[in-house]
């Protein structure tokens, strides 16, 4: 519970703060021990940012039909962009981990840009990369934090949402699966 707390108040900025990864994770372990009134040494902050690295690189896995997804849009000569919440350096060895490296075009985090999606990061991407938003289509898994921000800036956006029913009628559109999302552009 102590750490859903600390987890909650320090990542509400998104992550926007020049912060690496290893920085956040021992400042979420120093507030979780303090919270039991425990002063951690550097050394221990040290072993659980590494324990807590490898146990989640550990964890790492390709959703079904995230590589052959990327791989068909990239045939389609389109960009994949990637805008993300996080710091720029985990997200970088995510991509190298999963071996998704290749496929992004560009890697837009919060972290990069400092600041946050709901405060105009797609924005700032849009401008970065010179493109017209009419130009771009964003996927995201949160209606909060993508799809409202995202249709805010002009963007087409779809939902990926697992746990709900596939819908094409509705704007955004829903899509279940990373499969179908790619039998429509084969078909399309």
């Amino acid at each position: 519970m102590a750490y859903s707390r600390v987890l909650s108040r320090t990542t509400a900025g998104a992550f926007t703060d020049v912060k690496t990864s290893d920085e956040y994770r021992k400042d979420r372990f120093s507030a979780v021990l303090k919270s039991f009134s425990i002063k951690p040494s550097d050394q221990l902050l040290d072993e659980l940012a590494r324990t807590y690295e490898a146990a989640l690189e550990d964890s790492l896995e390709l959703k079904c039909g995230e590589l052959s997804l990327l791989t068909r849009i990239k045939a389609m000569g389109k960009k994949i962009v990637m805008i993300t919440e996080g710091p720029q350096d985990a997200q970088e060895r995510t991509l190298e981990k999963l071996g998704l490296k290749d496929k992004i075009a560009f890697l837009a985090t919060t972290n990069l840009f400092r600041i946050s999606k709901v405060d105009g990061l797609f924005s700032k991407v849009l401008e970065q990369l010179k493109t017209a938003a009419s130009d771009m289509v964003y996927v995201g898994d949160s209606e909060r934090r993508d799809m409202i921000p995202a249709i805010a800036h002009g963007i087409y956006a779809i939902h990926y949402a697992e746990a709900e029913s596939f819908s094409l009628d509705l704007y955004p559109a829903k899509i279940n699966t990373l499969k179908k999302m790619e039998h429509i552009l084969t078909v399309a």
